[in-house]
């Protein structure tokens, strides 16, 4: 049984780096083809934290023993669905580790902090690409929210 208000989402950085993932396109999934972190629905009986690290698994292959929880930001709420808490997670991970997605997942990469642009559009909202790929949304926010936490983090920890 799946709790289908609670999510969780997991920030992997690694030598200044963050990991994120492109969903693979679905005509059932409204983030369909979106840019995103590790992330899924809470199981029953779960913790937000176990779902995080059992979604870094599934959707990457990034097995629980490569990375150090640093951790937990503050709860987001989509914009469609404010019923729904999304629990951020911070990680560290000593390797940029190569991602085996999922079938969920269409591919995954490594972004350099700091060498994104920002940007703005009437439909999106703010955003920002990175290497071509627009990083839109809740995704954005949750960004946005922890970019200098996450630079500094990557800084200290180089």
């Amino acid at each position: 049984m799946v709790a289908r208000n609670e999510t969780a989402v997991s920030l992997l950085l690694s030598h200044g780096h963050l990991l994120l993932l492109k969903r693979r396109a679905r005509p059932d999934d409204p983030w369909s083809g979106d840019m995103c972190f590790p992330g899924g629905f809470v199981k029953e009986g779960e913790t937000p934290y176990k779902a995080s690290l059992r979604e870094l698994r599934e959707e990457t292959g990034i097995e629980e023993q490569f990375v150090y929880f640093q951790f937990e930001h503050k709860v987001f709420h989509p914009v469609r669905s404010s019923s729904i808490n999304v629990h951020p997670f911070v990680y560290i991970c000593e390797e940029m580790l190569t991602v085996n997605p999922d079938s969920e997942i269409e591919r995954g990469g490594w972004y350099k902090l700091g060498s994104e642009v920002r940007a703005h559009d009437e439909r999106m909202g703010d955003y920002i690409k990175w290497n071509g790929d627009i990083v839109w949304g809740l995704t954005f926010r949750i960004y946005d929210s922890l970019k200098n936490i996450l630079y500094e983090m990557s800084i200290n920890n180089d």
